[in-house]
């Protein structure tokens, strides 16, 4: 069932934040999309990572890159320091879609992980790796975020952003 609200797309490398009854989305392959959620404060994000790290330091492209992402989402949703406990995430994607042992997209999600540690956002879900792509969709009114497997779209996980820490 497609949630009702106003849909927003996270193409590859771009952030959006949604609020009320906002529901945000990204298709992924070997790309790895992490949703993070302040249920407290009524918001949340969606971003949609390419590359595990910029090979140059001063690439300032922050949502392209898994080891940048995390800070710049909590950055653009206004977190202080002192709330980032109520923040919690969930992490989808990087398979392996041309069969490759590992590839971009392990490493994507070994990059978002230890971000998403560095930041001190607690990690709720994940369905990362295999061999086939997914859909991340988060609605903003319910705070569900749910990982549809593209090519059978019956399989899906589903998480809750809660309330209290």
């Amino acid at each position: 069932m497609i949630a009702e609200g106003h849909h927003h797309h996270a193409g590859i490398g771009e952030l959006r934040l949604g609020k009320a009854d906002d529901v945000l989305n990204a298709n992924l392959g070997s790309c790895v999309g992490i949703a993070i959620g302040w249920a407290q404060a009524g918001k949340m994000g969606l971003v949609h990572v390419l590359l595990p790290a910029p090979e140059d330091l001063s690439d300032i492209r922050y949502t392209r890159y898994a080891s940048t992402a995390v800070d710049h989402v909590l950055r653009r949703m206004r977190v202080p320091k002192d709330r980032v406990g109520e923040l919690r995430a969930v992490i989808a994607g990087g398979a392996a879609m041309y069969g490759e042992n590992g590839g971009v997209g392990a490493e994507n999600i070994r990059e978002g992980l230890a971000a998403l540690r560095r930041a001190r956002v607690r990690l709720i879900g994940k369905d990362v790796g295999g061999l086939k792509g997914r859909r991340l969709v988060v609605d903003c009114a319910t705070r569900k975020v749910t990982s549809i497997l593209l090519t059978n779209p019956r399989e899906k996980e589903i998480w809750t952003i809660p309330l209290k820490k």
